[in-house]
């Protein structure tokens, strides 16, 4: 018979949904300050603040103090979309999820500043409570430190005065009121053989399961479900069609190298407020940025791989990267391609936890 799942605790539940709650929040914020970017407050906001101590010195116009705060958001609605699908995940006990929180936390933190830290603060602190008792114990698959001293306190205090606890008392060996108890060495106290044969069996062949799993293999184990593989084959075309995309571009600025610097010198000069940007710092800077793009598409492939495979691990990754995919994106919503890629982003991640996907990743994880 499987073990009683352990019973989840408050802390957990409400770092779990706080996490969630205040991710979604935290990108209605982000996008909210970047939609306002370009209105007159916001500009005259940048001004005083490049105008003023301790910005006075940084030496930044007010496109680079825009740009910098657009890039922030951008990363912080990516981590919280992220963390947002992870949040759900620590509710069911997922310690990989908890993992990859730990580490978007601080930049969600860092980055959720610009666009109102509350929210971004409160992610990081329910994160951090996941790491503390009695949290700590449940992912780990224990009873609570006090649960277990309670147990511990009831069963002394319930057996007999110079008795050990697991020995039976004198009134479960009579058979009613006024019976003597049975004489030492009678046949009456001689236990059943099949019955003793059939205790032994049960505590060997039936191993301890914290969250109450079967000894077998859980439900759906045996054949992978077909959302997995779908969102293998989507991250693996989608990262080689965005990879070839990458090269060939990265192909054209290595060998016209001049004329980009000429194409991007002629729309610098026709701003005044980019003019001490040189042609050449932004060819390499592009470059740089293609080639991190490029090596991110061959890891999701990678990572695809081993999803369809059937690691979990791979599978949160993945998730994370899709999100972060998908919101990057959204930069290009306006043109075809990028908006593609948003949609086969987000089709991944919900293929990834329907259709069975949990139970079939969890078996893997049993059988290895």
């Amino acid at each position: 018979m499987p073990a009683k799942p352990l019973p989840r605790p408050r802390q957990v539940t409400f770092s779990g949904w706080s996490i969630m709650v205040g991710s979604v929040v935290t990108i209605l914020f982000a996008y909210q300050r970047v939609a306002a970017l370009g209105t007159i407050e916001s500009q005259e906001s940048v001004t005083e603040f490049i105008s003023t101590p301790p910005g006075e010195g940084l030496g930044l116009s007010v496109d680079d103090v825009q740009l910098a705060i657009r890039v922030m958001c951008l990363v912080a609605g990516g981590c919280a979309a992220a963390t947002a699908i992870l949040g759900w995940q620590v509710l069911q006990a997922s310690r990989s999820a908890r993992v990859v929180l730990s580490v978007l936390a601080p930049i969600l933190f860092v980055a959720g500043l610009t666009s109102g830290g509350l929210m971004s603060a409160l992610v990081a602190a329910a994160v951090a409570m996941l790491w503390v008792q009695p949290a700590r114990d449940w992912f780990d698959g224990k009873e609570p430190v006090r649960d277990r001293a309670a147990v511990a306190a009831t069963t002394s205090s319930s057996a007999p005065s110079g008795a050990s606890p697991s020995a039976p008392s004198s009134s479960t060996q009579t058979s009613g009121p006024g019976v003597p108890p049975p004489p030492s060495g009678s046949s009456w106290n001689l236990p059943h053989p099949d019955a003793s044969r059939a205790t032994m069996t049960g505590m060997s062949e039936q191993p301890y399961h914290p969250y109450g799993a079967p000894t077998g293999p859980p439900t759906g184990s045996g054949k992978r479900p077909g959302g997995v593989t779908a969102a293998g084959i989507i991250t693996m075309v989608a990262s080689g069609i965005t990879l070839a995309g990458l090269a060939v571009s990265m192909i054209f600025i290595g060998t016209s190298r001049q004329d980009f610097i000429d194409e991007v010198d002629k729309e610098l000069s026709s701003n005044s407020a980019y003019q001490d940007i040189s042609p050449e710092t932004i060819a390499n800077v592009a470059i740089g940025f293609l080639g991190v793009l490029a090596v991110w598409c061959v890891i999701a492939i990678v990572l695809a791989v081993l999803t369809i495979r059937g690691s979990n691990g791979a599978r949160i990754t993945l998730v994370v990267s899709a999100s972060m995919a998908a919101l990057i994106s959204l930069l290009g919503a306006l043109v075809v391609v990028p908006l593609v890629l948003t949609v086969a982003a987000i089709a991944t991640v919900i293929l990834l936890f329907a259709g069975g996907a949990g139970p079939w990743f969890a078996a893997q994880k049993h059988r290895s």
